[in-house]
């Protein structure tokens, strides 16, 4: 058994840690990407459903979605930002009276009965 010795052991805990720390970076970063890009799919849906965008504007909005979705094929993850702390909320539907939980650390984007969106 080939003996490690006692710096090869730190440097081997300094990595550890280091990836670790390259880990928690990266699920940050990508939740930061998760809300941001579920914050401009809402609005572009807003926008599209109000006729405000013009010809220019949606090219642009249909040049980002294909982006993404070629970006999400290639392994991109948007996660939305979670709260482990945080506790189910329970929503009642203003249209259908549905009584809706959310899962621990998201939120209620919309019913999933009538479609209603929050």
């Amino acid at each position: 058994m080939v003996k490690t010795s006692e710096s090869q052991m730190r440097i081997t805990e300094q990595l550890n840690l280091d990836l670790g720390d390259v880990k928690l970076q990266l699920l940050l970063v990508s939740q930061a990407l998760g809300a941001m890009h579920d914050y401009l799919q809402k609005l572009g849906a807003r926008l599209e459903r109000s006729g405000a965008l013009g010809p220019e504007e949606g090219k642009l909005l249909a040049a980002y979605k294909r982006a993404i979705a070629e970006l999400q094929k290639k392994g991109l993850s948007l996660e939305l930002p979670q709260d482990p702390t945080a506790k189910p909320v329970e929503v009642v539907c203003p249209t259908c009276q549905a009584k809706l939980k959310a899962k621990p650390g998201q939120r209620i984007g919309r019913c999933d009965w009538c479609g209603h969106e929050f």
